[in-house]
């Protein structure tokens, strides 16, 4: 065991860590129905922020990975930020969350064994896994490229933080249970047989990407370049009509079940 202490002020939680790896968790989290009364914590002020931000780094990554033309999943995409702010930058972006409402990007949903992803993304997801491999070992075979975010643990001689010492452990809305070393990321991409780039919180996994195309996703510049050399029309418009015609197409289904005029006047007529 690594540490104790409370989590959400009440629930008794122990830190574990696998010394093989170095992933660290919270050991049977119960408190998880209380954590996810609300999807989104009242303390996560930088959502949007962070959802922007990523939304461009994304597409510059599938721009230096030739990766923009497919369609790509947005695994665990919560309300649908990003899966919107990726599709008016052009991308085939699609939603797939169980748990969550999809707010901003309804009718455009997938589920995730229904094709071959040229990219699978997840934002801020890992840590809210009770076993992470759920996510990767689900995926791996769908793709040849997976974005994922999540902070690694700081490690210092060697030794994760205690619980206190961390603002990611995050014990006072009790969502976060997982947290990955590089140890741990390093053996995922052995297991998929991928290679793993570090982008500050973002990473990259990747299958049959050369040196070069690797080195670009890596480095800003090359990045930035690469996004501003391929552009791609935004998909905004297009999917407001889609959206203006499945509201229609509702709307005549919902009246064709519905009696006329003319038919009430009938019945009326020959009640009388």
């Amino acid at each position: 065991m690594l540490d104790r202490g409370l989590v959400l002020g009440q629930w008794p939680a122990r830190l574990h860590r696998c010394r093989s790896c170095g992933y660290v968790q919270f050991a049977s989290p119960s408190w998880l129905d209380e954590a996810y009364a609300d999807a989104i914590t009242s303390t996560d002020l930088g959502l949007l922020r962070r959802s922007i931000r990523s939304a461009r780094r994304i597409r510059d990554v599938l721009a230096v990975a030739d990766a923009l033309g497919g369609p790509v999943l947005d695994w665990g995409g919560g309300h649908g930020t990003l899966t919107r702010l990726l599709r008016d930058a052009g991308i085939d972006c699609l939603h797939w969350d169980p748990r969550c409402t999809n707010l901003f990007a309804r009718g455009f949903e997938a589920e995730p064994a229904s094709r071959r992803w040229s990219a699978v993304v997840a934002l801020e997801v890992v840590e809210h896994l009770v076993d992470p491999w759920e996510f990767f070992g689900s995926v791996g075979p769908m793709t040849d490229l997976v974005i994922f975010s999540t902070e690694v643990l700081p490690e210092e001689q060697g030794e994760p933080p205690p619980l206190a010492a961390w603002p990611y452990y995050a014990p006072e809305h009790g969502q976060h249970v997982g947290f990955m070393a590089e140890r741990s990321i390093r053996l995922v991409a052995s297991r998929l047989g991928m290679a793993w780039t570090r982008i500050g919180w973002t990473h990259v996994l990747s299958r049959g990407l050369g040196p070069l195309r690797r080195l670009a996703v890596g480095a800003a510049p090359l990045r930035w370049l690469a996004g501003r050399l391929r552009r791609t029309p935004s998909l905004l418009m297009t999917d407001h009509r889609a959206a203006v015609d499945r509201l229609r197409g509702s709307l005549e289904a919902r009246g064709a079940g519905q009696p006329t005029p003319e038919s009430h006047a009938s019945t009326n007529r020959r009640g009388s």
